[in-house]
């Protein structure tokens, strides 16, 4: 959770927790001597979105790239020198087949595998949650995480020294909140959490058979004095601190998506639960919460905040706006298969009409992104998948009789809501903690919606695809768990290869300068021509990079002075 998980060393420890755990779950059905795997079908557009991303991997000649993606392959052409006559010109890391779809294959594989690992823990959870208790342990993990990070999160604004943990030197810009570099990513994180713990709140409060209704407030308030009723008490407490911590996060995309979330859930329990006593609960909790926020003082703050959603003026002079009307265009360029996922960032400059001085890595809306980077191919499929997801959810939670599951279920469709609303404003779901806790809440509700029975008598409507293991698979079962945690262990870190090869240019260049100054004009050529070649490998793996280009021109100039051939 550190950052929000953005580090690299961060997101590849979570590839690797979650590779490990495939890994046993492949030895536990191994030692079962059976496949058996959920059928869902959300899971096949899915596998159609990851077929979509490994195409625009994948080289193809001038003649294929010039009918898949017209405006890539005239990208390459004045980007990359001599693009694409000869195999080197047409990258020779490419084995001179040719160009990807992707302008950046480094950054759709690194977004790839990402992607990846969140339907890993998607799938975990759908295939080896089946009780209500494992579902109680899991959303109460949650709620208390969620818990603990808005205490860090409020303990850090009142205490505000100007660095992220009180020790952890920032750089200008950076707006911290909790364990998140960006408060906005707070406010996503949290947002889901929320709902999660109004669900688990409302199925308590009926494990322990309170009424409600008509009763009057005072027996109400009395009910938490009770032996058993604490928790109620404290769990209701979590939730106003995570909604004030929400709240001092002043972040409008996270505050609108939580108050949808919240009306997400109070509409599937008014259509499925009728007896009315939920209202006290919600209501309780937000009168608390906004009770610690003005007696900390951040009431007038959180007003003026709220106030910008109200000003027709601020809304419209929005950078974020500004952003998604350049960004437009490039689909309209790239409309079929996009630019490769995880390519804003270096497509976007030549889109850029914005007069301020910044880089934008994304445009604030991950469905305009999805839709920039994968094209109609993969918008088209990920919105199937998730058209899939929703009707199946839907259904099974109409379809459940235990109130207490409802409540539960409800939570995770609000959490769902806040996710699917944060999205359109922000890139939440760019952030992998924010990412991995989706998959995992997802994965949640498909078992929530799908449980039925008593506590003693559970059963999961869930069809499952069962195959046999013949004794050669079993042993192969038996031996990916080892196999994969030294994967894990042994997993280099991330390193682009154009920028490994600028990096040699910068060296060899470096050392035709001193060749030079020492006299030596015929090993400055060779250096010089090395430089050359270096920047030219660096420029065929990252076309856009304008250091590149900068550097390239700047030794070829020194070369054609010094009478060298260029390469």
């Amino acid at each position: 959770m550190a950052f929000g998980a953005v580090q690299p060393w961060a997101y590849r420890a979570m590839a690797a927790a979650v590779l490990a755990l495939l890994a046993v779950w492949s030895f536990k059905m191994a030692w079962a001597g059976e496949l058996r795997v959920a059928r869902l079908a959300c899971l096949a557009p899915l596998l159609v979105f990851a077929a979509v991303v490994s195409l625009q991997l994948l080289p193809l000649p001038a003649a294929a790239l010039l009918g898949l993606s017209p405006a890539a392959h005239e990208l390459y052409g004045w980007a990359i020198p001599r693009y694409p006559g000869t195999a080197e010109a047409a990258g020779g890391l490419w084995g001179g087949f040719g160009r990807p779809l992707s302008v950046y294959p480094h950054a759709t594989k690194q977004e790839l595998a990402k992607i990846l690992s969140y339907i890993g823990v998607f799938l975990l959870v759908v295939n080896n949650v089946r009780t209500r208790r494992d579902v109680r342990f899991l959303l109460g993990a949650l709620v208390f995480a969620g818990f603990a990070f808005s205490l860090l999160a409020i303990a850090q604004k009142l205490t505000w020294n100007g660095m992220a943990f009180w020790f952890i030197r920032l750089s200008p810009g950076r707006d911290p909140f909790g364990p998140y570099i960006n408060r906005n990513h707070f406010a996503g994180y949290v947002g889901m959490i929320i709902p999660l713990a109004m669900g688990l709140l409302l199925s308590r409060r009926l494990e322990l058979g309170l009424g409600g209704g008509a009763r009057r407030f005072r027996f109400r308030l009395a009910e938490w004095g009770e032996s058993g009723r604490s928790r109620l008490a404290l769990l209701l407490f979590m939730t106003a601190v995570m909604a004030t911590a929400l709240l001092m996060s002043l972040s409008r995309g996270g505050m609108v998506g939580a108050v949808l979330s919240v009306a997400t859930l109070l509409v599937l329990l008014a259509l499925r639960w009728r007896e009315g006593h939920w209202g006290f609960m919600i209501s309780a909790a937000a009168i608390l919460a906004f009770f610690i926020i003005a007696w900390m003082g951040y009431d007038q703050h959180v007003a003026e905040r709220i106030g910008t959603l109200l000003s027709r003026e601020k809304m419209m002079g929005s950078m974020r706006l500004g952003v998604w009307r350049d960004a437009l265009p490039i689909f309209a360029d790239y409309p079929l298969f996009g630019t490769g996922l995880g390519t804003f960032g270096v497509i976007f400059p030549l889109y850029k009409t914005l007069p301020f001085q910044a880089h934008f890595l994304y445009p604030e809306n991950d469905y305009l992104q999805l839709l920039i980077e994968t094209g109609l191919a993969g918008a088209a499929a990920i919105l199937s998948a998730v058209a899939f997801f929703v009707v199946h959810a839907a259904r099974r939670f109409f379809q459940l009789q235990d109130m207490r599951m409802i409540a539960l279920a409800a939570g995770g469709m609000g959490a769902g809501a806040a996710a699917a609303f944060h999205a359109m404003v922000d890139f939440s779901l760019h952030i992998p903690a924010n990412a991995f806790h989706f998959a995992l809440i997802m994965g949640l509700l498909v078992v929530m919606v799908n449980l039925r029975g008593g506590e003693r008598e559970q059963r999961l409507t869930l069809s499952f695809a069962r195959l046999p293991l013949p004794g050669r698979f079993r042993h192969l079962g038996y031996a990916l768990p080892p196999a994969a945690l030294l994967a894990a262990v042994l997993m280099p870190a991330p390193r682009a290869a154009d920028a490994a090869r600028f990096e040699n240019g910068e060296r060899a260049f470096t050392q035709t300068l001193i060749a030079n100054f020492q006299g030596d004009p015929a090993r400055a050529r060779a250096l010089g021509e090395e430089a050359v070649r270096e920047f030219l490998a660096a420029i065929s793996i990252n076309p856009l990079n304008a250091a590149y280009h900068y550097h390239l021109g700047w030794a070829a100039a020194f070369i054609r002075r010094m009478g060298g051939a260029l390469p």
